[in-house]
Protein backbone atom coordinates (compact mmCIF):
# COMPACT_ATOMS: atom_id res chain seq x y z
CA UNK A 1 0.00 0.00 0.00
CA UNK A 2 1.74 3.39 -0.81
CA UNK A 3 2.88 5.51 2.00
CA UNK A 4 0.30 8.48 3.16
CA UNK A 5 1.18 12.35 4.27
CA UNK A 6 -1.31 13.11 7.51
CA UNK A 7 -2.27 16.25 7.42
CA UNK A 8 -1.04 16.33 10.89
CA UNK A 9 2.66 16.11 10.29
CA UNK A 10 1.99 19.85 9.28
CA UNK A 11 0.70 22.56 11.54
CA UNK A 12 -2.32 24.54 11.00
CA UNK A 13 -1.05 28.07 10.63
CA UNK A 14 -3.07 30.31 13.54
CA UNK A 15 -4.43 32.43 11.68
CA UNK A 16 -6.20 29.33 9.84
CA UNK A 17 -6.97 27.52 12.77
CA UNK A 18 -10.79 28.99 12.89
CA UNK A 19 -11.48 28.44 9.57
CA UNK A 20 -14.34 26.08 8.77
CA UNK A 21 -13.55 26.32 5.20
CA UNK A 22 -9.82 25.75 5.44
CA UNK A 23 -10.50 23.02 7.35
CA UNK A 24 -13.30 21.69 5.07
CA UNK A 25 -10.65 21.83 2.72
CA UNK A 26 -8.14 19.90 4.29
CA UNK A 27 -10.51 17.46 5.51
CA UNK A 28 -11.95 16.41 2.36
CA UNK A 29 -8.29 16.10 1.17
CA UNK A 30 -7.56 13.69 3.61
CA UNK A 31 -10.64 11.42 2.83
CA UNK A 32 -10.57 11.74 -0.62
CA UNK A 33 -6.97 10.21 -0.38
CA UNK A 34 -7.70 7.45 1.64
CA UNK A 35 -10.12 6.65 -0.58
CA UNK A 36 -8.22 6.58 -3.47
CA UNK A 37 -5.40 4.54 -1.91
CA UNK A 38 -7.70 1.85 -0.81
CA UNK A 39 -9.58 2.02 -4.64
CA UNK A 40 -7.82 -0.01 -7.61
CA UNK A 41 -6.29 2.51 -9.95
CA UNK A 42 -8.45 4.23 -12.28
CA UNK A 43 -11.46 4.44 -9.74
CA UNK A 44 -12.43 7.72 -8.13
CA UNK A 45 -14.63 8.30 -5.03
CA UNK A 46 -16.83 10.37 -7.62
CA UNK A 47 -17.30 7.58 -9.33
CA UNK A 48 -18.93 5.66 -6.23
CA UNK A 49 -21.13 8.71 -6.15
CA UNK A 50 -22.51 8.61 -9.12
CA UNK A 51 -22.84 5.21 -9.37
CA UNK A 52 -24.96 4.69 -6.79
CA UNK A 53 -27.13 7.93 -7.26
CA UNK A 54 -28.00 5.46 -10.37
CA UNK A 55 -28.68 2.40 -8.62
CA UNK A 56 -31.02 4.18 -6.49
CA UNK A 57 -32.72 6.33 -8.84
CA UNK A 58 -33.79 4.11 -12.03
CA UNK A 59 -32.93 7.33 -14.50
CA UNK A 60 -31.70 10.25 -14.14
CA UNK A 61 -30.89 13.41 -16.55
CA UNK A 62 -26.87 14.87 -16.29
CA UNK A 63 -28.53 17.85 -15.20
CA UNK A 64 -30.09 16.55 -12.82
CA UNK A 65 -27.87 14.21 -11.73
CA UNK A 66 -25.09 17.21 -11.53
CA UNK A 67 -27.94 19.35 -9.36
CA UNK A 68 -27.94 16.45 -6.58
CA UNK A 69 -24.60 15.98 -6.44
CA UNK A 70 -24.11 19.68 -6.13
CA UNK A 71 -20.97 19.04 -8.81
CA UNK A 72 -20.07 21.40 -11.64
CA UNK A 73 -22.24 20.54 -14.65
CA UNK A 74 -18.41 20.97 -16.65
CA UNK A 75 -16.95 18.42 -14.33
CA UNK A 76 -20.16 16.32 -14.12
CA UNK A 77 -20.02 15.89 -18.29
CA UNK A 78 -16.46 14.90 -18.15
CA UNK A 79 -17.42 12.45 -15.57
CA UNK A 80 -20.20 10.79 -17.08
CA UNK A 81 -18.37 10.72 -20.37
CA UNK A 82 -15.38 8.39 -18.99
CA UNK A 83 -18.21 6.42 -17.13
CA UNK A 84 -19.80 5.85 -20.52
CA UNK A 85 -16.90 5.24 -22.38
CA UNK A 86 -15.98 2.60 -19.65
CA UNK A 87 -19.04 0.63 -19.97
CA UNK A 88 -20.54 1.77 -16.53
CA UNK A 89 -23.04 4.35 -17.60
CA UNK A 90 -25.54 4.17 -20.44
CA UNK A 91 -27.23 7.57 -22.32
CA UNK A 92 -30.66 6.46 -23.62
CA UNK A 93 -33.31 8.61 -24.97
CA UNK A 94 -36.02 10.22 -22.53
CA UNK A 95 -39.12 8.37 -23.31
CA UNK A 96 -41.16 11.48 -22.36
CA UNK A 97 -38.93 13.85 -24.42
CA UNK A 98 -37.34 12.18 -27.32
CA UNK A 99 -34.94 15.22 -27.76
CA UNK A 100 -33.68 14.56 -24.10
CA UNK A 101 -31.40 11.25 -22.69
CA UNK A 102 -31.74 9.80 -19.30
CA UNK A 103 -28.26 8.20 -17.31
CA UNK A 104 -28.97 4.46 -16.21
CA UNK A 105 -26.83 2.02 -14.65
CA UNK A 106 -25.49 -0.63 -16.81
CA UNK A 107 -25.07 -4.16 -15.30
CA UNK A 108 -21.04 -3.30 -15.79
CA UNK A 109 -21.55 -0.66 -13.49
CA UNK A 110 -23.53 -2.29 -11.07
CA UNK A 111 -20.72 -4.90 -10.85
CA UNK A 112 -18.15 -2.22 -10.25
CA UNK A 113 -19.88 -0.28 -7.59
CA UNK A 114 -20.32 -3.51 -5.75
CA UNK A 115 -16.86 -4.51 -5.58
CA UNK A 116 -16.06 -0.16 -4.92
CA UNK A 117 -18.36 -0.70 -1.29
CA UNK A 118 -15.58 -2.53 0.55
CA UNK A 119 -13.08 0.05 -0.15
CA UNK A 120 -15.02 2.38 0.34
CA UNK A 121 -15.65 1.75 3.57
CA UNK A 122 -12.17 0.79 4.76
CA UNK A 123 -11.48 4.81 3.58
CA UNK A 124 -13.64 6.53 5.47
CA UNK A 125 -12.60 3.54 8.57
CA UNK A 126 -8.89 5.18 8.15
CA UNK A 127 -10.11 8.93 7.48
CA UNK A 128 -11.56 8.70 10.76
CA UNK A 129 -9.24 6.99 12.53
CA UNK A 130 -8.66 9.66 14.73
CA UNK A 131 -12.07 9.84 15.84
CA UNK A 132 -14.18 7.74 18.45
CA UNK A 133 -17.37 6.00 17.08
CA UNK A 134 -19.32 8.72 18.99
CA UNK A 135 -17.35 11.57 17.54
CA UNK A 136 -17.61 9.83 13.58
CA UNK A 137 -21.35 10.23 14.03
CA UNK A 138 -21.52 13.26 15.73
CA UNK A 139 -19.20 14.96 13.00
CA UNK A 140 -21.80 13.04 10.01
CA UNK A 141 -24.72 14.65 11.71
CA UNK A 142 -23.61 18.18 11.84
CA UNK A 143 -22.00 17.73 8.39
CA UNK A 144 -25.34 16.63 7.21
CA UNK A 145 -27.21 19.64 8.90
CA UNK A 146 -24.61 21.94 7.71
CA UNK A 147 -25.37 20.77 4.04
CA UNK A 148 -29.61 19.78 4.22
CA UNK A 149 -30.75 21.72 7.01
CA UNK A 150 -32.51 20.42 10.10
CA UNK A 151 -35.93 19.69 8.23
CA UNK A 152 -34.51 19.06 4.54
CA UNK A 153 -34.46 15.52 3.88
CA UNK A 154 -31.88 15.33 0.52
CA UNK A 155 -32.97 14.01 -2.46
CA UNK A 156 -29.85 11.39 -2.10
CA UNK A 157 -29.57 7.52 -1.03
CA UNK A 158 -29.06 7.03 2.45
CA UNK A 159 -25.77 4.82 1.95
CA UNK A 160 -23.89 8.50 0.45
CA UNK A 161 -25.39 10.91 3.00
CA UNK A 162 -24.38 8.13 6.32
CA UNK A 163 -20.41 8.77 5.04
CA UNK A 164 -18.02 10.58 5.78
CA UNK A 165 -16.03 11.15 2.80
CA UNK A 166 -19.12 12.07 0.60
CA UNK A 167 -20.11 14.63 3.13
CA UNK A 168 -17.01 16.51 3.59
CA UNK A 169 -16.61 16.38 -0.41
CA UNK A 170 -20.18 18.05 -0.46
CA UNK A 171 -19.44 20.73 2.11
CA UNK A 172 -16.15 21.50 0.76
CA UNK A 173 -17.72 22.03 -2.78
CA UNK A 174 -20.39 24.23 -1.04
CA UNK A 175 -18.15 26.66 0.66
CA UNK A 176 -15.44 26.84 -2.12
CA UNK A 177 -18.04 28.01 -4.43
CA UNK A 178 -19.61 30.63 -1.86
CA UNK A 179 -16.42 32.01 -1.08
CA UNK A 180 -15.45 32.28 -5.01
CA UNK A 181 -18.89 34.31 -5.39
CA UNK A 182 -18.56 36.49 -2.41
CA UNK A 183 -15.12 37.48 -2.90
CA UNK A 184 -15.73 38.00 -7.18
CA UNK A 185 -16.42 41.76 -6.00
CA UNK A 186 -13.48 42.20 -3.80
CA UNK A 187 -11.15 41.49 -6.60
CA UNK A 188 -9.35 37.87 -5.35
CA UNK A 189 -9.80 34.31 -5.02
CA UNK A 190 -10.25 31.98 -1.83
CA UNK A 191 -6.45 30.80 -2.45
CA UNK A 192 -5.24 34.74 -3.03
CA UNK A 193 -7.00 35.42 0.73
CA UNK A 194 -5.53 32.56 2.05
CA UNK A 195 -1.68 33.62 1.37
CA UNK A 196 -2.44 37.37 2.69
CA UNK A 197 -3.95 35.81 6.07
CA UNK A 198 -1.20 34.07 6.47
CA UNK A 199 1.27 37.30 5.79
CA UNK A 200 -1.00 39.38 7.85
CA UNK A 201 -0.67 37.31 10.89
CA UNK A 202 3.24 36.52 10.01
CA UNK A 203 5.31 38.57 7.76
CA UNK A 204 7.75 38.52 6.20
CA UNK A 205 7.37 35.25 5.17
CA UNK A 206 8.89 33.07 2.50
CA UNK A 207 7.00 31.41 -0.70
CA UNK A 208 8.01 28.13 0.97
CA UNK A 209 6.44 28.72 4.11
CA UNK A 210 2.90 29.86 2.29
CA UNK A 211 3.13 26.61 0.36
CA UNK A 212 3.73 24.62 3.74
CA UNK A 213 1.18 26.46 5.66
CA UNK A 214 -1.15 26.42 3.06
CA UNK A 215 -0.71 22.84 2.03
CA UNK A 216 -0.35 23.44 -1.45
CA UNK A 217 2.49 22.75 -4.18
CA UNK A 218 5.25 25.13 -5.23
CA UNK A 219 4.69 25.92 -8.24
CA UNK A 220 0.75 26.82 -7.06
CA UNK A 221 1.79 29.40 -4.88
CA UNK A 222 4.38 30.96 -7.48
CA UNK A 223 1.79 31.50 -9.35
CA UNK A 224 -0.10 32.65 -6.56
CA UNK A 225 2.68 35.28 -5.69
CA UNK A 226 2.79 36.22 -9.47
CA UNK A 227 -0.77 37.21 -9.24
CA UNK A 228 -0.58 39.10 -5.66
CA UNK A 229 2.35 41.16 -6.93
CA UNK A 230 0.86 41.91 -10.42
CA UNK A 231 -2.05 43.53 -8.48
CA UNK A 232 0.24 45.19 -5.91
CA UNK A 233 -1.00 43.40 -3.35
CA UNK A 234 1.76 41.95 -1.92
CA UNK A 235 5.76 42.61 -2.71
CA UNK A 236 8.93 40.88 -3.02
CA UNK A 237 11.47 41.90 -0.96
CA UNK A 238 15.32 40.39 -0.41
CA UNK A 239 15.46 38.28 2.59
CA UNK A 240 17.86 40.08 5.39
CA UNK A 241 18.93 37.11 6.69
CA UNK A 242 19.32 35.25 3.43
CA UNK A 243 19.83 37.02 0.31
CA UNK A 244 19.22 34.05 -1.84
CA UNK A 245 15.63 34.23 -1.26
CA UNK A 246 12.61 36.70 -1.12
CA UNK A 247 10.43 37.84 1.57
CA UNK A 248 6.90 38.69 0.78
CA UNK A 249 5.22 41.21 2.97
CA UNK A 250 1.57 42.59 2.11
CA UNK A 251 1.44 46.41 0.66
CA UNK A 252 -1.06 49.32 2.27
CA UNK A 253 -3.11 48.05 -0.95
CA UNK A 254 -3.24 44.15 0.39
CA UNK A 255 -3.90 45.18 3.94
CA UNK A 256 -7.35 47.23 2.78
CA UNK A 257 -8.02 44.33 0.47
CA UNK A 258 -7.61 41.58 2.86
CA UNK A 259 -10.15 43.67 5.13
CA UNK A 260 -13.03 43.51 2.37
CA UNK A 261 -12.59 39.93 2.16
CA UNK A 262 -12.45 39.51 5.68
CA UNK A 263 -15.68 41.01 6.65
CA UNK A 264 -16.98 39.15 3.17
CA UNK A 265 -15.98 35.92 4.87
CA UNK A 266 -17.25 36.93 7.74
CA UNK A 267 -20.56 37.18 6.62
CA UNK A 268 -20.25 34.07 4.38
CA UNK A 269 -18.76 31.41 7.50
CA UNK A 270 -22.84 32.93 8.92
CA UNK A 271 -24.42 32.09 6.11
CA UNK A 272 -22.46 28.43 5.63
CA UNK A 273 -23.63 27.56 9.60
CA UNK A 274 -26.49 28.96 9.30
CA UNK A 275 -28.05 25.48 10.13
CA UNK A 276 -26.33 25.06 13.23
CA UNK A 277 -25.99 27.16 16.88
CA UNK A 278 -22.93 28.25 17.81
CA UNK A 279 -21.59 25.64 19.76
CA UNK A 280 -22.18 23.41 17.04
CA UNK A 281 -20.58 25.35 15.27
CA UNK A 282 -17.63 25.33 17.32
CA UNK A 283 -18.13 22.04 17.56
CA UNK A 284 -18.10 20.93 14.10
CA UNK A 285 -14.42 22.79 13.97
CA UNK A 286 -13.40 20.82 16.88
CA UNK A 287 -14.33 17.65 15.00
CA UNK A 288 -12.63 18.54 11.98
CA UNK A 289 -8.84 19.16 13.38
CA UNK A 290 -9.68 16.05 15.52
CA UNK A 291 -10.28 14.10 12.48
CA UNK A 292 -6.91 15.84 11.07
CA UNK A 293 -5.38 14.68 13.87
CA UNK A 294 -5.23 17.96 16.19
CA UNK A 295 -7.10 16.94 19.74
CA UNK A 296 -9.09 19.74 20.80
CA UNK A 297 -6.50 21.29 23.52
CA UNK A 298 -3.71 20.36 20.84
CA UNK A 299 -1.10 22.99 20.50
CA UNK A 300 -1.68 24.52 17.09
CA UNK A 301 1.41 26.23 14.89
CA UNK A 302 3.20 28.17 17.38
CA UNK A 303 1.80 28.74 20.60
CA UNK A 304 -1.78 28.36 19.56
CA UNK A 305 -4.06 26.19 21.49
CA UNK A 306 -7.48 25.41 20.51
CA UNK A 307 -10.36 24.45 23.08
CA UNK A 308 -14.55 24.50 23.18
CA UNK A 309 -14.42 28.00 22.81
CA UNK A 310 -12.89 28.29 19.58
CA UNK A 311 -15.39 30.37 17.15
CA UNK A 312 -15.92 30.43 12.95
CA UNK A 313 -14.64 32.89 11.34
CA UNK A 314 -12.80 34.18 7.90
CA UNK A 315 -12.92 31.41 5.39
CA UNK A 316 -10.06 29.95 3.13
CA UNK A 317 -10.41 27.55 1.14
CA UNK A 318 -8.03 26.12 -2.01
Amino acid sequence: MPAMHHPASVSIPPALADSVGYLLRLAHEWAEQCALVMLPPGQHPRDYAVLTTLEHRTATSQQNLAERLAVNRTIMVKLVDRLEAAGLVARRRNPTDRRSYQLVLTELGAEQLHGMRPAIDRGDQRATGHLTPGQRGRLAELLRRLLYGNDRVPDLPAELTARTGFLLASAHLRARELAHTVLIPVGITPRHYGAMALLAAGQPCTQQQVAEQLHVSATAVVQLVDDLEEHRLVERRPSRTDRRRNDLRLTDSGRDVLSHARAALDLLATELTAPLDPSSSAELNILLRALLGYPAAMAMGSGHRVGASSTIRSTSFR
